[in-house]
């Protein structure tokens, strides 16, 4: 090749990144906030709305009977709310409820492949598993003995904190680890005396995280390789909301602050001193949705970038208690604009590890997005249009993802299939 066709490539691929970037850019489709209204009120409902960036605006377009809503969560175009009593799905695009189902005491949801996995409080049955398509019940977990709160999955497991009864809670903290392959109860792992009442459960990577909120504050982490166990004390911990990139982000003494589980570093983003009802962490656009806390009155929602500073704000109902935000067509990534790149994905369907070429991406960040906006998976590595590189997929439960791949120079993504 000639000192001139050499350069001409340089110049394609350098103008392709920086077309790629500047059209590519991901944003918000709409913000879900579901309200609990007044708890114990008569006739209260539970309602939910839709905040548009594009317009500013807040839209009620729902109302369940019941007073408190435990989780929104979006999955494949689809909305999920768990309210004390129902579980609710929608359609993202109509904003229409498809189905609804009468659960009892529900508390959180997670999905695994085509089910929506449920913790229940106050029954004989502590979990309980439906179909995604229907809301029908698929099965449920009559062995848990006592009710659950926070659940998150890893691989084909899920882990499930096994809190109690409150004020008394367990004597020790627990979580109960659920295979939802051959469904059954597969164990419990028990911890100590200081973690009992474990609320909320997350995943960093291979590592499952619990936090106990009420009568300490602590922070659980159990390595899945390993089995090593580690316990952090904090002065309060309160409505923890997101784990992302090994940082758990919560209300950490009237402050939203973002702690490193990995490294053991605490960094604030937002002083509050009145408590907040709930937020989400917009990790694409580096933003904080944020609610006030009020029981008997309509409130306000606002915006904060990682500054702490607050960029936007708008009006929403009663006891905000559950926000989920729904990315471009609810997929985090603007996949319009990518069918003319050279990034090559494959084996597509991939079952076990998925290989990359046809790019030069030196330096690049890679990550593997989920079709809620959540990276799942970061690296650095380089990559040439001759050399491939392959990322570990079985992890992963069945669905579609994205590949995202930037440098200094732009970013390129590319969807791809699970099974």
């Amino acid at each position: 090749m000639t000192n001139r066709n050499i350069f001409r490539t340089l110049v394609f691929f350098l103008l392709l990144f920086y077309a790629i970037a500047g059209s590519a850019q991901s944003h918000v489709e709409q913000v879900l906030i579901a309200n609990g209204g007044i708890f114990g009120n008569p006739g209260n409902m539970v309602t939910i709305g839709s905040y548009r960036p594009s317009s500013q605006k807040y839209t009620l377009f729902d109302s369940v009977s019941g007073n408190s809503v435990d989780q929104v969560l979006i999955d494949s175009g689809y909305a999920y709310m768990a309210t004390d009593s129902y579980l609710v799905k929608y359609n993202l695009t109509s904003l229409k409820r498809t189905n609804i189902v009468k659960c009892g005491q529900l508390r959180y949801i997670a999905v695994y492949k085509d089910e929506i996995v449920a913790t229940l409080g106050d029954t004989a049955i502590h979990l309980k598993i439906f179909k995604k398509s229907d809301l029908s019940l698929a099965y449920s977990e009559a062995k848990i003995p006592a009710f659950c709160n926070g659940i998150t999955i890893s691989g084909d497991s899920a882990y499930l904190a096994l809190q109690g009864d409150y004020p008394n809670y367990n004597d020790t903290g627990k979580i109960v680890v659920e295979d939802l392959v051959n469904q059954k109860l597969k164990r419990i792992i028990t911890l100590d005396t200081a973690t009992k009442g474990i609320g909320d459960m997350f995943t960093s990577g291979n590592t499952i995280v619990g936090v106990t909120e009420y009568p300490y504050s602590f922070i659980s982490q159990i390595n899945l390789i390993t089995g090593a166990k580690k316990i952090t004390g904090f002065s309060s911990i309160s409505t923890p909301f997101a784990l992302y990139d090994d940082t758990l982000y919560a209300d950490f003494s009237n402050e939203i602050a973002g702690y490193n589980v990995a490294v053991n570093n605490t960094k604030l983003y937002i002083k509050d001193n009145q408590g907040y009802g709930a937020a989400a962490l917009d990790t694409l656009n580096k933003l904080f949705y944020y609610t006030g806390q009020s029981y008997s009155s309509p409130t306000m929602a606002w915006i904060y970038n990682y500054n702490g500073v607050a960029v936007d704000s708008f009006n929403i109902g009663i006891s905000p208690e559950g926000i989920a935000i729904d990315y471009e067509a609810n997929s985090g990534i603007n996949e319009a604009h990518f069918a003319s790149t050279n990034l090559i994905l494959y084996p597509n369907p991939a079952q076990n590890q998925l290989n990359i070429s046809g790019i030069n991406a030196n330096n690049a960040e890679i990550k593997v997005i989920d079709m809620t906006g959540r990276v799942l998976f970061v690296t650095n590595a380089s990559l040439s249009a001759a050399a491939n590189m392959s990322i570990p997929v079985s992890g992963l439960p069945q669905g579609v993802y994205f590949i995202s791949i930037q440098n200094g120079a732009g970013v390129v993504s590319k969807k791809f299939v699970k099974n």
